[in-house]
């Protein structure tokens, strides 16, 4: 039932909210459910500015105000959805919107994520939340010397086989061989993924 679903969220906010404090984290708040759970500790405040995933709308700036006057909120965040594109016309839409709807709040603000961090480094305020750059990964999927990478991905080969020209692999026989072929199976989970250069590796 609906209520149950609700209940059983409800439990899972209130020990992740318990997690939070016992750990001396602070909380991001994104939805009216979560606010009404929210004690009178530190948090932060999320808003949609155009992401479209988790936030506040950009109407409910009284309820937001009534909520910096009520409770002991420390911040104010959004997200860009397109920084790694420098002149995407999304991005002052997003910075406008949200200086409008924090201006005089008196508390921190961030929006700026890895696209930000290293395209539109004027609109970075008191906080950053980078993402793939942290692991090395560059937000547009180009190279990029400002960063190296933090990890690398390895895996045991289970086994390789021979296929012959008809030969399918994996459930509903995702991939066909077009010629004789050597495929090594490799233990990183089960979904198909077929790497073309420089040799083909299905797991």
């Amino acid at each position: 039932s609906t209520q149950s679903r609700s209940s059983a969220a409800s439990d899972v906010y209130k020990r992740q909210l318990l997690t939070c404090r016992t750990h001396d984290l602070v909380p991001v708040v994104h939805s009216r459910f979560q606010l009404d759970l929210l004690d009178n500790g530190p948090a932060w405040l999320k808003l949609n500015t155009g992401m479209h995933r988790l936030g506040f709308n950009l109407n409910d700036t009284s309820l937001i105000q009534k909520t910096i006057k009520d409770k002991l909120i420390v911040g104010v965040m959004s997200h860009f959805a397109n920084s790694e594109k420098i002149n995407h016309q999304l991005n002052q839409k997003q910075l406008e919107d949200f200086l409008e709807r924090t201006e005089g709040l008196g508390v921190d603000l961030a929006i700026s994520n890895s696209g930000a961090v290293m395209t539109l480094q004027d609109k970075v305020f008191d906080y950053v939340r980078p993402g793939i750059m942290i692991y090395g990964g560059s937000p547009n999927g180009l190279p990029d010397p400002r960063l190296s990478a933090a990890m690398t991905l390895s895996a045991p080969v289970l086994s390789i086989n021979e296929l012959s020209v008809g030969d399918c692999i994996g459930y509903g026989s995702l991939f066909e061989a077009e010629s004789p072929c050597r495929v090594a199976v490799v233990g990183l989970g089960l979904s198909l993924i077929h790497i073309s250069e420089p040799t083909r590796l299905l797991s």
